[in-house]
């Protein structure tokens, strides 16, 4: 118990810290899920909100190395924190008893990071993000935007330094097609709907 008091602010620092990785997954998900239909109904929607998670797929491209740069910066601080807590936790077992459980011990706990970013703060989030994503999507949508815009300028330096280079020389003579057939699908289905074409 002694350990828990000593580090609790750490402790309640990893814990933040896997809410807000969480938050970052789960947007991911709930973001790049909505189907042009559901776009284009929150475009518009009454609901300022709706309408600005519509907006943030206008540009995919900065809204995913946003996300993704805020989820890095939360998983390796995570696994920093971890890091030094599984030390100190190491260090506080070999002072009250010599052998090798203590090794033992630290080394069975070293699993437990890895585990609770891959299942707590991104399978978990993206499961439920997915199910719910029209509902959540109003919800992120001004914490996400307020990210996008704070990190544009390092999202843009890797956009041009790193992104489109690699992109250029991956998709060299690759010419994009139009429509995917999900998406001719999907279009199909909206106009039928908006009675535009009867099908």
């Amino acid at each position: 118990m002694g350990f828990v008091v000593q580090n609790v602010f750490l402790l309640i620092v990893l814990l933040v810290l896997l809410a807000v990785s969480g938050l970052f997954s789960g947007s991911e998900t709930v973001l790049f899920s909505l189907s042009r239909h559901d776009r284009a109904r929150m475009k518009k929607s009454a609901n300022r909100l709706e309408v600005l998670a519509a907006a943030l797929m206008d540009q995919p491209r900065a809204l995913l190395t946003s996300i993704l740069m805020g989820n890095m910066t939360c998983n390796i601080a995570i696994f920093v924190i971890s890091t030094l807590l599984l030390g100190r936790l190491r260090s506080r077992l070999e002072g009250h008893s010599a052998g090798w459980w203590p090794g033992a011990v630290v080394g069975v706990l070293t699993v437990v990071p890895p585990l609770l970013v891959t299942y707590v703060s991104d399978v978990f989030p993206k499961v439920v993000g997915n199910l719910n994503n029209t509902r959540i999507a109003p919800v992120i949508a001004l914490p996400v935007a307020t990210l996008v815009r704070l990190s544009w300028p390092l999202h843009r330096a890797i956009d041009v330094m790193l992104i489109r280079p690699m992109h250029r020389l991956i998709m060299a003579g690759e010419e994009p097609g139009a429509f995917t057939g999900d998406e001719l699908r999907e279009l199909l289905e909206m106009s039928e709907q908006q009675g535009v074409i009867d099908v």
